[in-house]
């Protein structure tokens, strides 16, 4: 701001000169442009609005997103596991610590036999020599310049703006760092040092869990992380089951949507009525921040990916350490043994690779007829499950061997994967006429109070032909109200917008 005042002053004292130098002038003026257009960029990015890219000069709106962001995301109280709160930033920082140290030490218990049960390899050596080469100078400038320059920084506090904007500088040194990652396989910690910021996921929050974290990694990091994701991406298609339509190129999550709402339909049909059906909708707590390390590992390894490839992927994921922001200061530090970032670009791709031991799980049981999938025709395809990244549909019989057989997938899942199901954020619903008993069996059957972090119960909607709309979209509703509420519902100053 001083800078500004100082140039503004320096215009106006030339243009105000008895003999004007107008060279002097259009360098004054060209120099103020460029600092308001600095002064903008700086608190578009401190106010976090994407949306926005341009019409909106440097006004109140910026400054007031950005108080408000403040103001939501503040540490004012934390409760630790015993329901005492604490106050102080220290004490909120500690809490907060022991939390995601607990959260992040590994529980592994080897249950790996039911990877290869699952999936089979589909890595061809051709995949392989193109996923293993070394990056040339064009590929690594490819992924500086594909990363959003307004994104927020890690701690190294650069963000991918700042690249982009001197790469011509720092390319060279940039470019030799990545060269060395792709052919030692070691990744400086420093380089994988993140800071987690902790966003409320409802107003008044008083329990760490009742935050979401995001991960700030160092922009160095990212340009690896999206030549790996640019490697990875058309193979996809290949790896990952029709069942999932999260984060598969060319293929849309409202595919999987438009086949739960004619499920759900079918549900309240006379077909269903006779047959008992149900329809079981899962959600995995904290699902990144679960996976086992050796887990992921060992699901590469039976995709068929080679050992360099691996050994990148598991450097990208192990070598990293986590500080938390408490009222935008970093606090503590946590060597994770377990866990995906969420933030990490990576996280998502390695995410689904892992999931598709459940949906192969699924599929086997299926085709053995242990877990008969719903077909809504005579001619469609029998469908027992549907995959949304972190969240799963389950489609079946209400009968005993059908609630077996998926509560032994379930178990076996997360026993070797490290998964485990919120049941408060888990669903049943069965078709009209589905007996009182078989409800009750199939309620029994899934819950265990042993589960870790979970509740004891499931929520059981039971869908009749007097309702109005089915569970489904009763969940569509709720998050397009997320949605909506996480918009900033200020206006625009009006004398701001550029004509």
């Amino acid at each position: 701001m001083n800078a500004i005042k100082e140039n503004q002053d320096e215009l106006e004292a030339a243009l105000s000169s008895s003999q004007p130098d107008q060279e002097a002038i259009s360098n004054l003026t060209a120099a103020l442009d460029k600092k308001y257009a600095d002064e903008e960029l700086f608190w578009r990015q401190r106010s976090g609005i994407q949306w926005l890219h341009s019409g909106d000069k440097n006004s109140s709106f910026f400054h007031a997103a950005t108080r408000g962001r403040r103001a939501r995301n503040k540490f004012s109280v934390i409760e630790d596991v015993n329901g005492t709160a604490h106050f102080k930033e220290k004490q909120i920082a500690r809490v907060v610590e022991q939390y995601y140290k607990t959260i992040f030490t590994s529980k592994s218990n080897n249950s790996l036999d039911v990877i290869s049960e699952a999936i089979s390899p589909k890595i061809t050596q051709d995949m392989n020599a193109d996923l293993t080469r070394i990056p040339d100078d064009a590929e690594i400038t490819q992924a500086i310049f594909s990363i959003d320059a307004e994104k927020a920084p890690g701690p190294d506090g650069f963000s991918a703006g700042f690249y982009q904007s001197f790469w011509d500088i720092i390319g060279p040194v940039v470019s030799r760092d990545i060269w060395l990652f792709f052919e030692t396989g070691s990744l400086h910690q420093r380089q994988n040092e993140t800071h987690v910021c902790l966003i409320p996921k409802i107003k008044g929050p008083r329990k760490v869990s009742e935050y979401r974290p995001i991960a700030l990694c160092n922009t160095h990091y990212k340009v690896i992380a999206k030549i790996l994701i640019n490697r990875l991406q058309p193979l996809l298609p290949h790896l990952i089951s029709a069942q999932q339509s999260a984060f598969v190129p060319k293929r849309a999550i409202s595919d999987n949507v438009l086949i739960t709402h004619e499920i759900m339909h079918y549900l309240r049909i006379s077909e269903a009525k006779k047959r008992c059906s149900r329809a079981v909708k899962t959600d995995m707590s904290k699902a990144y921040d679960r996976i086992e390390w050796d887990f992921l590992q060992a699901v590469l390894k039976r995709f068929g990916f080679h050992e360099i490839w691996i050994t990148w992927i598991m450097e990208c994921v192990s070598s990293v350490s986590y500080s938390f922001l408490i009222n935008g200061t970093p606090h503590g530090r946590v060597l994770p043994s377990r866990g995906l970032r969420q933030g990490d670009p990576l996280s998502p791709y390695l995410f689904i690779l892992c999931t598709e031991v459940l949906s192969g799980l699924c599929t086997k049981a299926q085709d053995s007829g242990m877990l008969p999938g719903i077909k809504v025709a005579r001619n469609s395809p029998p469908i027992n499950h549907l995959l949304f990244a972190d969240d799963t549909m389950f489609f079946c019989r209400s009968d005993a061997r059908s609630c077996e057989t998926l509560n032994s997938i379930l178990k076996r899942y997360e026993a070797a994967s490290g998964q485990c199901i919120n049941l408060e954020k888990s669903a049943i619903t069965f078709s009209s006429k589905t007996p009182l008993e078989a409800k009750t069996r199939v309620k029994n059957t899934l819950i265990s109070p042993t589960k870790e972090g979970s509740a004891n119960i499931l929520v059981s909607r039971n869908t009749s032909e007097e309702e109005r709309g089915t569970s489904l979209q009763v969940l569509l509703i709720v998050f397009v109200k997320e949605r909506i509420a996480g918009l900033l519902a200020s206006s625009l100053v009006r004398e701001n917008k550029s004509s």
